[in-house]
């Protein structure tokens, strides 16, 4: 591969410290919010998938990945405001 790297240092600090700010985000939501969030968007299973490996119900799994994504939203809002960051 002749393409040459143009990532900036600095850029990739800054992708690895918010990387790092996301996962400390996720490890801090309730048992169930973030094994369902994983499941379905880093593992990328469907609801039913997820539901299953859970022992729940596909509705159970959607209410506790919106509660994931709301509580996380709100952790990474106090994050970001502590450090003088603003999300967009």
């Amino acid at each position: 591969n002749n393409i040459p790297d143009t990532t900036h240092h600095g850029q990739e600090a800054d992708k690895n410290e918010s990387l790092g700010i996301l996962l400390a985000a996720i490890d801090q939501l309730p048992y169930n919010q973030k094994t369902a969030l994983i499941l379905t968007q880093l593992e990328l299973l469907k609801g039913k998938e997820t539901a299953d490996i859970m022992g729940i119900s596909p509705k159970a799994v959607e209410g506790l990945i919106q509660r994931a994504k709301t509580n996380l939203k709100k952790e990474l809002e106090k994050t970001y405001n502590r450090q003088g960051k603003y999300l967009k």
